[in-house]
């Protein structure tokens, strides 16, 4: 039987969490704790954060990480997993390798984390434009093919990268893409 939930300023917000009830501190400090120790990357806090730091050493306004003017644009190639925590068994999951381009890192994360999913960066790949972008992803589906995994829902852009494969993979590309390459950042 699932605990009576009582939103209240004196009743903590309580949950059915592996068959016993703990208040919603106790659980985010459950998840928090094992995050850390479970998943890699980075997630859409803490990148957001950097981003806007990065703005500030370069004297441009931290509030336009994800304008849409040009100059503020950050061309990305991105390998990234969907991470969640299972609010039933208290078990954690990870999803194959994205690999994916787009124009804001933390754009894509939001809109990954929606239904509740940690979105993790592992790495990036900075270009200059909209085409590199385009480019490397075409040249990354051509490439590696065979370890493409076709998603439940459509999905094209799935890999069966492990952790440590990641590195070779973004050096591979950085390899033959110095040219067009702004920055190349690793998230362990």
């Amino acid at each position: 039987m699932l605990p009576e939930v009582i939103l209240g300023v004196d009743k903590p917000f309580v949950l059915c969490y592996n068959n016993y009830t703990k208040t919603r501190k106790e659980r985010d400090f459950d998840m928090e704790r094992s995050t850390a120790t479970v998943f890699n990357g980075i997630g859409y806090q803490d990148y957001k954060e950097q981003r806007k730091k990065q703005f500030i050493a370069e004297g441009l306004p931290p509030g336009k990480i994800e304008n849409t003017n040009e100059e503020y644009a950050e061309w990305v190639i991105y390998f990234g997993r969907a991470c969640i925590f299972d609010f039933e068994t208290g078990k954690f999951a990870r999803a194959p390798l994205k690999i994916g381009r787009g124009k804001f890192v933390t754009a894509i994360q939001r809109g990954r984390n929606q239904p509740g999913v940690d979105f993790r960066i592992y790495a990036a790949i900075i270009v200059t434009d909209n085409r590199d972008t385009k480019e490397i992803e075409n040249r990354i589906k051509e490439v590696y093919k065979d370890r493409n995994i076709p998603g439940s829902q459509g999905q094209r852009e799935l890999y069966d990268f492990k952790d440590g494969e990641i590195k070779d993979l973004v050096n591979t590309i950085r390899t033959n893409y110095t040219s067009v390459i702004k920055k190349v950042a690793f998230y362990e």
